[in-house]
């Protein structure tokens, strides 16, 4: 659920606000045939529901937080180039080659930066490492 005091906001956080109620969907009738009311707290128990109770967002948006002042510009310098290679793998993301290292990087709402098909070339007999 979006921010009920700034529903507009595209970038929001839909997970600040987590409902206590999952509709079950009849997909042939394309209707709610139930809804199960979800624990919550810290005792993993059910309630009934209740007036939704408004507490300030979570949100991450760069206009929602107190950003530090106290820190000095970091510089990263290579005169000689980098020593990595990126290449672009369609929609999914990236390829990332560093030393005798290579894996993908994506993405998403959700769980933000995700590493996977993630490799080394001195592991001959392993060729990824993990699948993630």
């Amino acid at each position: 659920m979006r921010d009920p005091s700034d529903p507009s906001n595209a970038d929001s956080n839909h997970y600040a606000f987590p409902l206590p109620i999952s509709p079950v969907v009849d997909t042939a009738d394309m209707r709610v045939s139930r809804i199960d009311y979800l624990p919550t707290g810290a005792d993993h128990t059910t309630r009934k529901p209740q007036p939704l109770d408004i507490h300030p967002p979570n949100e991450y948006t760069p206009e929602h937080q107190d950003l530090r002042t106290d820190l000095k510009p970091l510089n990263v310098v290579q005169p000689e180039g980098a020593s990595f290679k990126i290449t672009q793998a369609g929609e999914t993301g990236e390829i990332i080659e560093w030393q005798k290292w290579s894996f993908r990087v994506g993405f998403n709402q959700r769980e933000g930066m995700v590493l996977y098909d993630v490799g080394c070339s001195c592991c001959e007999n392993i060729p990824q490492c993990s699948y993630y």
